[in-house]
């Protein structure tokens, strides 16, 4: 799996220093401009630019999986002793690392107007772990099963137009029964796992935000689907593309 790190990045060094540069100056132009911007329109324009550049994180993810099974560099990567798994595997970690870069360099430059701020309410330590691995599941879990749902498609459409569309419609049809059977089971086992995100204290006030409840029947859907996944994704590569 290291070396499938490596491998995605010697390919995509140029596009993470790429999107750096132009994620910085973009950031530097809004910071320049924030004394004539109000607080929240500059931090509303930097939340924007990091979205923009999540969106182009998670296009390269997809990018470089679906050359790999249509292009000549699949063939060299497919073709070699590693496993499937460990293939996948590497492909979404490396894409979790570069939206963690990215995201840490977008609160740096969201940090001066969080610090002026008045009366904001803060995270509290466990609320800012537990959504940090929920984001990155939920960030990986969309990257599988966009990984499977362009997988399929190559088996059933060998030129890569067809492929794409067909990965679409594979697509929409995956997270809508995902959805449909993710609502039953929660609307059976109704039992939740409720988070205080935000609190705010100082001389004046306290105050708690609303908590986000999460269903323990559709975190452990989520969790099995995510796993079937990730083998059904390691075999189809392994054993039944055909480059």
């Amino acid at each position: 799996m290291h070396n499938i790190i490596k491998y995605e990045f010697k390919g995509q060094i140029k596009n993470i220093i790429g999107m750096f540069v132009i994620l910085s100056f973009v950031n530097l132009v809004i910071l320049y401009y924030s004394k004539v911007l109000t607080i929240q329109g500059s931090a509303a324009l930097t939340f924007v630019t990091g979205f923009a550049a999540f969106i182009a994180v998670l296009i390269a993810g997809i990018q470089t999986f679906t050359r790999d099974l249509y292009d000549d560099t699949g063939y060299l990567l497919y073709q070699t002793p590693t496993k499937g798994i460990y293939i996948v595997g590497g492909k979404i970690i490396f894409s979790v690392i570069q939206v963690i870069f990215l995201t840490l360099i977008s609160f740096l430059f969201m940090l001066p107007y969080i610090l002026k701020a008045d009366n904001l309410p803060y995270p509290t330590f466990s609320s800012i772990v537990y959504m940090g691995i929920v984001c990155v599941f939920m960030y990986s879990f969309l990257l599988l099963s966009i990984y499977f749902s362009a997988a399929v498609s190559k088996l059933i459409a060998k030129s890569k137009k067809w492929g794409t569309l067909s990965g679409f419609l594979i697509f929409i049809i995956f997270w809508t029964l995902f959805g449909k059977i993710g609502d039953f089971l929660g609307n059976i086992f109704n039992y939740s796992i409720n988070f205080n995100i935000f609190i705010l204290k100082n001389a004046y006030m306290s105050f708690t935000a609303p908590s986000i409840s999460l269903n323990i029947a559709y975190m452990v859907f989520e969790i099995v689907v995510f796993v079937l996944l990730l083998m059904g994704v390691s075999y189809i590569i392994e054993q039944k593309i055909d480059l």
